[in-house]
């Protein structure tokens, strides 16, 4: 199955789910209601785009669907095969393709659309990368999207849409106006595009200015995931709250800037208590948790380290990182999702997938009375979950057989060193790995 066919399977079948859109970042842009999640991966592409809905003068859903389709994807970049139109759920139509990107890059497309009252209809557009892996994670949100859609367009002010390759406009600001981008404020930014703005060059951030680091750990119920918050304490008093950069990397000043009282505090040591004081709070409160434990320069571990998560509206997931004696670490993740689940009402669809060390597989089966079938992909792209790894005090460095080199927050939760948090998660020692 190709993976934009996948896309189909998945918005069509699932149940409506609550559209609380925990997770999902919205914004306005280019006349467009445009939602991103906010735990999309650097260097990763997945969202969905609304345009204003139109009247469609006496025309078929189908026809005005069919004349939308070709307009916005000739804004956007040639289809690279022929359109098929469905017949979705609720008298909803869908279709999907792929496109090259203007880097040469193949991306996934969907488009799905359907009456927002008795004259008008709606369009949404799903843009991702060709990656299986962010359809089983993003693409089940799909519900909670559509339905934040219908409920926002009658009032939303939109202006005409401007339908671009999104790579497109990133690269476009990054290589345009570098005082007018440096002055965006943290609200209009992306989660990924803010962590690039308040990183330094390797080696040139704040980590000379830190009196200590501070961690705790809690269970977010939704999500049913062990979750950290890092606090970087610095000599001048100042408390920076849920650091997810190490801080070699750290630009405060920028930070500061950019983020303010949201992330920013003061500190101070009460006998052996450590309290900040948040702007939004007004008071000083104890910081749970554990004095962190920085990683020894060079230092090598031999362990298997695991997360696991898992809630009814996310499926189950559990990743594990193995960094070895020789310098060498191993990922792998795996994924179950699934929606519907009343056979004779609505066909039960499971996704399920794995990557590791040898690489990716995944696996969808659909069942209903009416309907069954499933089908399987593989990939060989091991290399991407192996490499060598480099450890200097609160930072990682790791180095993937693929080429890809990124530098991440480490740290051990206390001197037991049986919890480890790399960037935003927290893994624990695998007792039997």
């Amino acid at each position: 199955m190709r993976i934009h066919a996948f896309i189909i399977v998945l918005i069509s079948f699932l149940p409506s789910l609550s559209h609380a859109l925990d997770g999902w970042e919205k914004d306005q842009h280019n006349g467009l209601l445009i939602y991103r999640p906010v735990s999309l991966a650097d260097g990763k592409t997945f969202l969905y785009r609304a345009a204003p809905p139109e009247s469609l003068s006496g025309r078929s859903l189908r026809d005005w669907f069919s004349a939308k389709i070709a307009n916005m994807q000739d804004q956007l970049g040639e289809p690279l095969e022929r359109w098929e139109i469905k017949a979705e759920k609720n008298d909803h139509l869908g279709a999907t393709n792929s496109y090259g990107a203007p880097d040469g890059e193949k991306f996934s497309v969907g488009y799905y659309a359907g009456h927002l009252n008795d004259d008008q209809a709606y369009v949404i557009q799903m843009i991702a990368n060709q990656d299986i892996w962010l359809l089983l994670r993003y693409g089940f949100a799909f519900d909670k999207i559509a339905a934040d859609v219908r409920e926002s367009l009658p009032t939303a002010k939109l202006s005409a849409p401007v339908v671009t390759h999104p790579a497109t406009g990133n690269l476009r600001k990054r290589g345009g106006k570098k005082q007018e981008r440096s002055a965006k404020t943290a609200k209009s930014l992306t989660a990924s595009e803010l962590q690039a703005q308040i990183r330094t060059a390797p080696g040139d951030g704040a980590k000379d200015e830190l009196e200590t680091v501070w961690v705790k750990t809690k269970i977010n119920v939704m999500r049913g995931k062990l979750e950290p918050t890092t606090y970087f304490l610095f000599e001048d008093g100042t408390a920076y709250i849920d650091a997810r950069t190490p801080p070699a990397d750290f630009n405060a000043a920028t930070s500061k800037r950019l983020e303010g009282g949201s992330k920013w505090g003061h500190w101070r040591k009460r006998g052996g208590t450590y309290q900040v004081k948040r702007p939004k709070v007004g008071r000083w409160e104890d910081i749970k948790g554990n004095k962190a434990v920085p990683g020894k320069r060079d230092e090598r571990i031999n362990n298997k380290f695991i997360n696991a998560s898992g809630s009814a509206n996310f499926g189950s997931h559990k990743s594990s990182v193995r960094l070895m004696s020789n310098g060498r670490f191993e990922l792998s993740h795996n994924s179950l999702m699934g929606g519907g689940g009343i056979i004779d009402v609505a066909p039960k669809v499971l996704a399920s997938g794995q990557s590791d060390k040898t690489g990716t597989r995944t696996t969808v089966t659909t069942m209903g009375s009416t309907i069954g079938g499933g089908s399987s992909t593989r990939k060989r792209d091991g290399a991407k979950n192996r490499g060598s790894y480099e450890i200097d005090g609160y930072t990682i460095e790791m180095h993937h057989d693929n080429g890809l080199i990124h530098r991440e927050l480490f740290l051990f939760e206390d001197e037991r060193k049986n919890r480890i948090v790399i960037g935003d998660t927290v893994y624990w020692v695998d007792k039997d790995g």
